[in-house]
């Protein structure tokens, strides 16, 4: 698969440099690759009718996983919020907002997962409104 390649790619190229930022900013387009790759997997479970049911036991883990993570991004966003406000250098304002606005985007979504966790109703429709819902555009391309 060409995400999960690059992905790797990516990864190696970043160890042979030495400017922190450019090696990190490789590092997260190589994660935000391999996070694709198993998109595309999903996506093929789904189209192929392997996807599983969710059971009570991994509703049960699943609540905590995302309770205890809803935690840690509240607290990751109030610190990304922080640095923020003392940081004066633009380039780093730039990179801090960019955290910030994945921070409010993933507690958006954990939230909405847990709502549907707790209710017993994660249905495939939910799941689709999850992801979308608060991405710009809905996933069309904006422009």
């Amino acid at each position: 698969m060409i995400e999960e390649s690059q992905s790797q790619y990516l990864s190696a190229g970043a160890k042979t440099l030495t400017h922190s930022m450019v090696k990190e900013i490789l590092n997260g387009i190589a994660l935000d690759s391999k996070e694709h790759a198993g998109f595309y997997r999903a996506i093929h479970s789904l189209l192929f009718g392997e996807s599983q049911p969710i059971i009570e036991d991994e509703y049960m883990r699943l609540e905590n996983i995302i309770r205890s993570h809803i935690q840690v991004e509240a607290r990751m966003q109030r610190a990304a919020e922080e640095l923020l406000e003392t940081v004066e250098d633009i380039r780093v304002k730039h990179i801090l907002k960019e955290i910030l606005q994945d921070e409010i985007r993933h507690h958006k979504l954990m939230q909405n997962l847990l709502d549907s966790v707790v209710k017993r109703t994660l249905m495939e429709d939910e799941i689709w409104d999850m992801i979308w819902r608060d991405v710009p555009g809905h996933g069309a391309p904006i422009g």
